[in-house]
């Protein structure tokens, strides 16, 4: 048996909440400039490693 994990702090929740908005967004940017990328010429792999 594996033993329990140690408890979260409640800052790392606190943390991870107030980050969500921004996460969402960075998503959502980088989900755009990849689609462009690849559109302008560069094939997928390339461009995600750029």
């Amino acid at each position: 048996m594996s033993a329990p994990a140690p408890p979260r702090p409640p800052e790392l929740r606190r943390g991870a909440r107030e980050m969500l908005h921004v996460s969402l967004g960075v998503a959502a940017w980088g989900l755009v400039t990849g689609v462009a990328m690849v559109e302008s010429g560069p094939t997928a792999p390339p461009a995600a490693l750029m």
